[in-house]
């Protein structure tokens, strides 16, 4: 008589079906480890972090309309771009405090060109916060390093309005300073036209 542990295997092996082999590997093969399903954790609302809804500020939110009106079909406008996005440093340097000075700072608005994504300006809009003194001190910084690095730079004061056209002719006013061959619009919107290279010097 066959013992009944014997007849206990046989029957698990009968009831694995023809493809048992492929799944658990054949006999006398280990066989894969199967972790169990991940249990959900239930959710809390405890958390101290909360979203913030939108990129731009109210003051911010304002200028940014004008701002893509008077570029439009030249330029891209990105916002909030790290400051270590535009500028860069050796890695020694970025040891000895160079890279945090500008890691932990941000543009509220960057032009890059349609084709390539190169930056070609940067621009500030000074609202209220910074008439003080520590923003004044982060500005100044700003100003220095992006001088330094011959990065075009704009600031414009926050306003209850603004005006497009005075917006693009201060833009392509210090473009044009910079020998930066302005794109028209139907230019800019085809790959075809060559790229510039006054814009980053």
């Amino acid at each position: 008589a066959t013992h009944p542990i014997q007849r206990m295997r046989h029957a698990r092996e009968h009831d694995r079906g023809p493809f048992s082999d492929a799944i658990v590997g054949a006999p006398g093969q280990r066989r894969p480890r199967v972790r169990a399903a991940a249990k959900r954790r239930p959710f809390r609302d405890d958390s101290p972090y909360r979203s913030r809804q939108t990129l731009l500020s109210q003051g911010e939110a304002a200028f940014f309309g004008p701002l893509c009106q008077a570029v439009a079909g030249r330029f891209h406008v990105m916002c909030k771009v790290r400051l270590a996005d535009v500028l860069t440093c050796s890695a020694e340097n970025w040891r000895r405090g160079y890279g945090g000075a500008i890691s932990q700072k941000h543009l509220d608005f960057v032009l890059c060109e349609l084709g390539t994504m190169r930056f070609v300006l940067a621009i500030e809009l000074d609202d209220r916060s910074h008439e003080e003194s520590d923003r004044q001190k982060r500005d100044r910084f700003v100003n220095l390093v992006l001088y330094r690095a011959r990065v075009g730079f704009l600031r414009f004061r926050a306003e209850a309005s603004y005006s497009v056209s005075h917006i693009k002719a201060r833009i392509d006013g210090l473009l044009r300073a910079r020998n930066y061959r302005l794109p028209t619009p139907a230019a800019a919107t085809s790959q075809e036209h060559p790229r510039n290279e006054a814009g980053r010097s």
